[in-house]
């Protein structure tokens, strides 16, 4: 790795030098699957890309037109989706078994072919640009491939130039994760009891008053809103550039529109942690800010009974107990989406570039959380361990939906970070207003939250 490397990507980023080191020093997570990715722009990237295929052209070559097809296909598409894993530090997952090739199913519909994978990863690998990491059949893995700190300098400059592909089908855009099969109990390293099952909340949505507009049916009506306000988003955001460009879709959980409903884009899984990336790309080349909703999740909760909670809540509760600000956080979030007391102590992997530290909760630690908020906060403590938490998603991806509507009808261009808005820095009093509105209107209050604006220094 060399300054000069580093300065190229971060002058054709945006992301400071200090802040690429971050990233490249993160570790990778587990593997995601490859999805429909194509260039956005044909300029530099393509000239970047056809670079590389020319160095591994001997290894590429096929002696059939057919085969040699399949393997030109395979390699863009690989490299397209690389350019996400070296962005958002998650390995490719690429199976290597004939089956998941033939059926009806990702790599299928990818056009992808074993033969042609094993082609690509195999030249990426002999000219040390991927590292091979075996799938494990008990975790139920398949093979994965991660990017090496080479193809990490080539890939970076590309956030900008690649976009998943936006079909126009608003199906696409509303997506029901399947149910998951009852996790089995098991001990943390502190000895306690793991999670609940979610898909068994103990309280419906209508007891809990959130999500009353939704029905139990499996799929959303046709003239559903949220199809149309999907709809009405992506068209706009069609000529608008941003990093690891996807459309923006709606998730729910469990099969079920009552469960979940975050509204979800692919620049959400970049580092801003411990690496700030994210807040450091460009929205149509210019900087940006986060408008974030506070502690939303307990505030929520409070709203609902016409409650208001301190805009520093958190910051109270861990003074009150002697923790820390991330403590509270990460044990409330626990506490209102679990259905009973318990609850991890630990942050799960895929949860630690939520939080700046690595940490742990004790017993007392935990202890005297629930006995601030207990003592200070009673309402909200009597919402803790009902599964609450997935109901509130829905909620919040309703508030999101409706602040980046009004942004539309203003020409401002943003996009759904969390339970944020990310928006071009200029805009950020109008991206304020627009959410505090947003969330007033669709929790029925005449309360504002409390938001907090990030930006890059």
């Amino acid at each position: 790795m060399t300054t000069q490397s580093l300065q190229e990507a971060s002058d054709k980023t945006g992301i400071p030098v200090k802040e690429l080191k971050k990233l490249m020093a993160l570790t990778y997570a587990k593997g995601e699957l490859p999805r429909p990715i194509a260039m956005k722009n044909i300029g530099f990237a393509k000239s970047t890309i056809q670079a590389l295929r020319n160095e591994l052209d001997p290894l590429l070559k096929q002696a059939r037109k057919d085969a040699q097809i399949m393997v030109n296909h395979a390699f863009r598409l690989i490299i397209c989706n690389l350019v996400v894993s070296v962005l958002s530090r998650h390995r490719l997952s690429l199976s290597g078994r004939d089956k998941d090739y033939t059926k009806e199913a990702t790599y299928k519909k990818l056009r992808f072919t074993l033969r042609a994978v094993n082609t690509v990863t195999n030249a990426l690998i002999q000219n040390r640009y991927l590292v091979f990491k075996k799938g494990s059949k008990i975790k139920q893995e398949v093979n994965s491939y991660e990017p090496t700190k080479k193809l990490e300098l080539l890939l970076l400059p590309l956030i900008y130039e690649i976009q998943e592909e936006y079909l126009g089908d608003d199906e696409h855009l509303i997506i029901y994760k399947p149910k998951l099969e009852k996790k089995a109990k098991k001990k943390d390293k502190l000895g306690l009891v793991a999670v609940n099952n979610p898909q068994n909340p103990v309280h419906s949505p209508s007891q809990n008053h959130t999500m009353g507009r939704r029905s139990y049916s499996p799929e959303l009506l046709p003239d559903h809103p949220d199809r149309a306000g999907l709809k009405r988003i992506n068209e706009y955001l069609k000529d608008v550039t941003y990093a690891l460009k996807s459309p923006v879709k709606r998730i729910f959980s469990y099969e079920d529109p009552m469960q979940g409903g975050r509204v979800y884009v692919r620049l959400q899984g970049l580092p801003d942690r411990r690496a700030r990336v994210r807040i450091n790309t460009l929205l149509n080349g210019k900087p940006v800010v986060e408008v974030d909703l506070s502690a939303n999740h307990p505030r929520m909760l409070m709203a609902l009974e016409n409650k208001k909670l301190p805009a520093n809540f958190y910051d109270d509760i861990a003074a009150k107990s002697n923790t820390s600000r991330e403590q509270v956080k990460f044990l409330v979030t626990r506490s209102i989406g679990a259905s009973d007391r318990r609850i991890s102590l630990k942050p799960d992997v895929d949860e630690k570039d939520w939080y700046v530290t690595d940490f742990i909760l004790t017993y007392p630690e935990r202890d005297a959380i629930w006995s601030a908020i207990e003592s200070d906060y009673p309402i909200l403590y009597s919402k803790f361990f009902k599964g609450n938490g997935i109901y509130l998603q829905g909620l919040e991806g309703d508030i999101l939906m409706k602040a980046m509507l009004s942004l539309i009808e203003q020409d401002i261009p943003s996009l759904p970070i969390h339970d944020a808005i990310y928006v071009q820095r200029r805009h950020k009093s109008k991206a304020k207003k627009a959410l505090e509105k947003a969330w007033m209107a669709v929790l029925d209050v005449k309360f504002k939250p409390a938001i907090k604006i990030d930006s890059c220094k």
